[in-house]
């Protein structure tokens, strides 16, 4: 709440530092953000003042529901 309140941003995500311990862990959770930054470069997408592009994958996202209704955010999936 309070990334969203400072920042006046209608969609956080917070992402939470990942644990690579496993041979397995460490092949695919670098790739997983390397691919992830090329889809949705972070400096663009961070960038304040609206745009065409929204990204979230952290493991807590928060979205304004104004700004979920503007997108028309189906409703199965609001409030959830």
């Amino acid at each position: 709440m309070a990334a969203a309140e400072t920042g006046g941003f209608d969609l956080v995500s917070q992402m939470a530092r990942l644990r690579v311990r496993s041979v397995w862990e460490r092949l695919v959770v670098p790739a997983f953000v390397y691919f992830f930054a090329q889809l949705y470069p972070f400096r663009r997408i961070g960038r304040g003042g609206g745009g065409e592009r929204a990204a979230a994958a952290g493991g807590c996202v928060l979205l304004r529901a104004d700004a979920a209704e503007r997108a028309r955010v189906p409703d199965a999936i609001r409030h959830t």
